[in-house]
């Protein structure tokens, strides 16, 4: 059944939206998830996850929301929230790897589907990745932050795919 909280909701949210991560918004928002997303199972409001980016982001946040809500973001001096209360979304989140406390322990999600790879790497950079271009040599790295293992397979999909090959740095 629903929880108090799912019952008072006074917004529409797709409960189902996360149950198979199938289209391109949904490997995106999953991405985005694993790096900048908080998936509470136990606290005061439990059934809770959300994901908090800087205040620039927010139009890209409300499209990606428009897919499974009409509940407006919560904003912040600095930042732009995106919550859901939901048991159905903690517990796809939870099975696909975004736990609670996931910094650490973050794996990465080898059930996805190929075709949905490069968008949910696409999610992630968004939320744990950036760019930068050297001023002397024009040289340009890509760099992404996240466990060992995750950046592991990472660097395995990205040479399946494009051929490039990836260095990790440890710091």
């Amino acid at each position: 059944g629903l929880s108090r909280s799912e019952c008072r909701r006074s917004f529409w949210l797709d409960e189902n939206w996360l149950d198979e991560i199938n289209s391109p918004e949904k490997a995106i928002y999953l991405g985005l998830f694993f790096a900048d997303g908080c998936n509470n199972t136990s606290n005061k409001i439990s059934n809770e996850c959300y994901i908090c980016l800087h205040k620039q982001d927010a139009n890209y946040l409300s499209r990606l929301a428009s897919f499974f809500t009409d509940k407006p973001l919560r904003k912040s001096r600095n930042t732009i929230r995106m919550q859901s209360i939901s048991k159905n979304w903690v517990k796809n989140l939870t099975n696909y790897g975004a736990v609670p406390a996931k910094s650490l322990i973050l794996k990465w999600p080898n059930f996805l589907p190929e075709s949905m790879e490069s968008y949910f790497i696409r999610g992630f950079f968004e939320g744990d990745g950036g760019f930068c271009c050297g001023k002397k040599d024009k040289s340009y790295t890509i760099a992404i932050t996240s466990t060992k293992e995750f950046l592991e397979e990472l660097s395995q999909v990205i040479f399946k795919r494009l051929g490039v090959v990836s260095r990790i740095y440890y710091v």
